[in-house]
């Protein structure tokens, strides 16, 4: 604390300086790192990271070229304090202790281009495979951990992700990129984009994913007759579509995705030695996406948007019964949802910017269906309405020193309304050091499938879930090429909606405390060189001293890359989790190593070579959902491809 003193007194007698734009902010690439690097998350609007009220992580579209990430869920594994669980069909995100199998990422509220996405049954969100958007079309995602309710509400428990897409001067023109791999994993994508002379531009997107014989995540001990039979019956395909024009400030934005996944399932679950059929996993998605901006005069800026939004998940599972009648079980949902969003921002005086938003989602069906194909169907269908209304200062009390205080009132409709305040304090100087201050609150209100489960067991509804955390970080340089990151927080969260691998509705835990350290080292050096390692210590604990369900203590990962000369680049990048209990299961820690080599064409373009798991290192991860036995991965993957550009 002695040491911390000075340093504040120094960073509030800094000097303000020329900042620069936010055009330049979000296009730079540079030689070294930054804290001046634009972000959008943390506070809702364009601001240097120095400004933002709090810690923002960014991956740029230059790190998923050169690291030769695939998916949104790989690219989650490089924030700080975040882990994954695969088991084939959905994987899902833990953040700062808190990733219990089930969960389905709803604690986490995802967005893409500002649009929310979490879906309205399970307030799930989807990374993998069926994500909206294919990587190669990501211009930079940003998170930021922490509570995040006072401007977004619901679901922005543990943070928010922000995936920005490409526009037409990042993307103009044809581009065609393909995969090759092991299973015959296979990716194929075509895009192009166009920017006018008037300032209008439109784009288009289409990619195709599909995989044979996968792996099978079910460890050798559990029975499954004919695991090479299995193997063939268990595919993956998806589709994915885009669209979007700007005209004069109106954007339009459509899309669809659209995944499929065979999986081996038994005829008999009374027979062991039952023959496999084909079982089927389906997601559709499909969305419109109109937003406007205009000026208001006076230095007031008006942001109009609207969504339409339709989200269908399907599994089928063929059965044999003792008759030896033939039938399947079929369980689908089936969301659809509307979003309206007005904001209006703009000064407010000499030191003041204010920000008045209002958001409305209206949820016109949320139907849960789980019946034999052919006979009745006795499905649940039911609507709701959220709505909320924030207001957001952004205070500067000096050069290079701000307060931020927010507020937002949300009420849905059945559950009450509950406000979320926050409170940040942010403070740099000239030499590029700075200081952040985050108090915070955030809810998540329990979804439609909570509340189905436990209207049906005639037991109350449990109330919405609080967290109340505190955060405070540390960034300065250490050379002019190498600066350190540190974050220490504390929260406590009631009301944790839980429900035992035994329980037949869902209850409000005993109330929870975390609190965790995360330090990260970001350096460059000459020739394009570039690193960025990062430790994260946390614990998650019930009052009584259990521990949560897959919840690790400690958390690294690390990535780095060199050019080799003649436009050839080398990248290494992988993560490590500690020793961790799941449900019943001890999933013991592992570490993974992954590889991409990268020649990249001076007209546009590269050729490319990827390695994952690099070792081959077997490993175990948290099952899907609670109660399963854990999912189990091994050997390195190894894939092929191209990505060429071809116009100006």
């Amino acid at each position: 604390m002695k040491a911390l003193l000075p340093a504040l007194l120094m960073l509030a007698a800094g000097a303000a300086a020329a900042e620069p734009t936010l055009e330049e902010l979000l296009r730079q690439e540079l030689d070294r790192p930054s804290a001046e690097l634009g972000v959008s998350t943390a506070a809702r609007l364009a601001q240097s990271g120095s400004a933002a009220p709090g810690v923002t992580h960014v991956v740029t579209r230059q790190d998923i070229q050169r690291l030769g990430l695939r998916s949104l869920a790989d690219i989650l594994q490089l924030f700080p304090g975040v882990y994954l669980s695969e088991d084939g069909l959905f994987t899902q995100v833990g953040v700062r202790g808190l990733g219990r199998p089930g969960d389905l990422n709803s604690r986490v509220l995802f967005l893409l281009d500002g649009l929310r996405l979490n879906e309205n049954i399970y307030d799930a969100g989807q990374i993998d495979q069926d994500f909206l958007v294919e990587v190669s079309q990501i211009e930079r995602v940003e998170f930021t951990p922490g509570s995040g309710s006072a401007l977004y509400g619901n679901n922005a428990f543990l943070g928010v992700l922000n995936v920005i897409t490409q526009r037409a001067n990042q993307a103009r023109g044809l581009r065609v990129r393909a995969t090759l791999g092991e299973q015959l994993n296979r990716t194929a994508s075509a895009s192009w984009a166009q920017r006018l002379e008037s300032g209008n531009e439109w784009g288009l997107a289409f990619s195709r994913w599909w995989g044979q014989r996968l792996p099978l995540t079910v460890p050798d001990s559990e029975p499954i007759k004919g695991r090479s039979v299995a193997r063939e019956l268990n595919w993956d395909r998806a589709e994915r579509f885009n669209l979007y024009g700007l005209y004069r400030g109106l954007m339009l934005r459509v899309g669809t995705v659209d995944r499929v996944h065979g999986l081996p399932t038994p005829l008999s679950l009374s027979d062991e030695d039952a023959e496999l059929g084909q079982g089927l996993d389906r997601t559709r998605i499909h969305y419109g996406h109109a937003s406007w901006e205009g000026d208001l005069g006076a230095g007031w800026q008006l942001q109009l948007a609207g969504a339409k939004q339709l989200l269908v998940y399907r599994n089928d599972e063929p059965f044999v019964s003792d008759s030896g009648r033939s039938g399947v079980f079929l369980y689908e949902t089936r969301g659809r949802w509307d979003l309206l969003e007005a904001r209006a921002a703009g000064p407010l005086g000499e030191r003041h910017e204010l920000m008045l938003g209002a958001e409305v989602q209206r949820d016109r069906q949320q139907r849960i269906r789980y019946f034999i194909v052919g006979q009745e169907d006795e499905g649940v269908d039911r609507r709701s309405r959220r709505i909320g209304l924030f207001v957001q200062d952004s205070w500067t009390l000096a050069p290079r020193q701000h307060l931020l205080l927010g507020l937002r009132h949300d009420a849905v409709r059945g559950q009450g309304s509950r406000l979320s305040p926050r409170l940040a304090y942010s403070a740099a100087d000239e030499q590029g050091r700075q200081f952040k201050l985050s108090l915070g609150n955030a809810f998540r209100a329990p979804n439609r499938s909570e509340i189905l489960t436990n209207e049906f067991q005639d037991v109350p509804v449990p109330p919405p879930e609080r967290i109340r955390s505190l955060e405070a970080a540390w960034d300065a340089p250490l050379s002019p090429r190498w600066r350190y990151r540190l974050v220490a927080y504390v929260g406590r969260i009631r009301n944790l909606i839980d429900a035992g691998p035994e329980a037949s509705f869902y209850s409000a835990s005993e109330p929870v405390r975390s609190k965790g350290l995360e330090a990260q080292l970001d350096g460059r050096w000459g020739q394009g060189g570039s690193a960025q390692l990062w430790l994260a210590l946390q614990r998650s604990r019930y009052a009584g001293g259990n521990e949560l369900s897959n919840s690790p203590h400690g958390l690294a990962g690390w990535r780095a890359w060199h050019p080799l000369g003649a436009g050839w680049r080398l990248a290494l990048h992988g993560s490590a989790v500690q020793r961790r209990q799941a449900e019943a299961y001890s999933l013991p820690g592992y570490a993974l190593l992954h590889a991409h080599l990268q020649w990249e064409r001076p007209q546009g373009g590269e050729v490319f070579l990827g390695l994952r798991n690099l070792t081959g290192r077997r490993y175990w991860d948290a099952p899907g959902v609670s109660g399963g036995p854990p999912s189990e991965h091994e050997g390195r993957v190894v894939w092929l491809g191209f990505d060429w550009r071809f116009g100006p």
